[in-house]
């Protein structure tokens, strides 16, 4: 089912949501800003009688007079009505203990660097990067995540003689895009065809150089580069059943450097829709999705990514590695040298 991921999330987040009451005022003051939210700035609903009817139900439950609410239920009232959006499912209230328990998740430091690793093929030795997923925005995270994978690549075995890159996203389920794409970073170039698309069609390029400088200024210094060896090379992509969300949007950045990348494995999981987190009374926090993607000028991208190239999860990522190593010039480079 498409939206398991999204309902396993707000399943979460009703849970810790528990059946403490929240105060009348409180309540009142997160609906209006969800509501303000929304009509501002997320991506419309499916149908507008339905988010109508669902907006109804809000306001008819925080009716009346009594001093303070259900708190559970007031959340699922309100994600009721968030999921009348044309979002995949995507946006969503958090409690505040789940966006607790999601500013803590950062994948163990030492644990990363072991997401690199080398492949020889017949055509050359690839270098293959699995980076896990992360959901915290906090800066010095962000930056020990990104510290932490560079390090793995720089240090990894085998890294002096790879000429040829395979970008593994099995371990994208969702979070935030932002520290695996700066790690990404020299794949990319200005002409990157990857979108942002908002409600009103306003289109706004996703690997954005401009916007990559002041990501990195947020988290401060980290090491160079290693795949800086890489740029302008053709890359193998891995897709899964299980990349989702900040994983579909690194598929989709990977993807807009027009015939350097071919996908292998197996279709994403289908929540291609943009969030911006907004923080909420209660100390709760708005998944907002303000965005859907596109290359070009090209019609919004929906649903699952499917991969160039089908293949079982064992075989995905040698086969990319095949690919990538037989197109790059650098691996042809080395063999005509022997």
């Amino acid at each position: 089912m498409q939206k398991l991921l999204a309902a396993l999330l707000l399943s979460t987040s009703l849970a810790h949501a528990g059946n403490a009451t929240i105060d009348a005022a409180l309540a009142k003051e997160l609906a209006a800003k969800t509501i303000e939210q929304v009509e501002a700035r997320a991506l419309l609903p499916a149908r507008q009688a339905d988010y109508d009817a669902a907006k109804q139900r809000v306001q008819g439950f925080l009716a009346g007079d009594a001093p303070a609410f259900d708190r559970k239920q007031l959340y699922r009232v309100i994600n009721d009505m968030l999921d009348t959006i044309d979002s995949d499912g995507h946006t969503m209230l958090w409690s505040r203990e789940v966006t607790q328990h999601a500013e803590r998740s950062v994948p163990p430091l030492d644990v990363i660097p072991s997401q690199v690793r080398v492949i020889d093929t017949q055509h050359g030795t690839a270098l293959v990067i699995n980076p896990p997923a992360i959901s915290t925005s906090d800066a010095k995270a962000m930056r020990e995540y990104i510290a932490a994978m560079q390090r793995g690549i720089a240090e990894a075995k085998g890294l002096e003689r790879s000429c040829a890159l395979v970008v593994d996203l099995s371990g994208q389920t969702g979070g935030n895009a932002w520290p695996p794409l700066l790690v990404l970073e020299p794949l990319f170039t200005a002409q990157n065809s990857a979108r942002f698309v908002d409600r009103h069609n306003n289109r706004q390029q996703i690997a954005n150089p401009a916007t990559i400088r002041n990501f990195k200024k947020r988290v401060g210094k980290v090491p160079p580069n290693a795949l800086e060896r890489f740029r302008g090379l053709p890359y193998g992509v891995v897709y899964a059943n299980a990349t989702a969300s900040a994983g579909e949007m690194l598929a989709i950045a990977l993807q807009g450097e027009p015939g350097r990348s071919r996908s292998f494995g197996a279709p994403t999981y289908g929540m291609t829709t943009g969030n911006l987190p907004v923080a909420m009374p209660d100390n709760a926090l708005l998944l907002l999705t303000t965005e859907r993607y596109a290359f070009g000028d090209q019609p919004v991208i929906r649903g699952k990514l499917a991969p160039d190239v089908a293949a079982p999860a064992q075989d995905a990522v040698r086969q990319a590695a095949e690919w990538a190593a037989a197109q790059s010039p650098a691996c042809k480079a080395r063999v005509a040298a022997r």
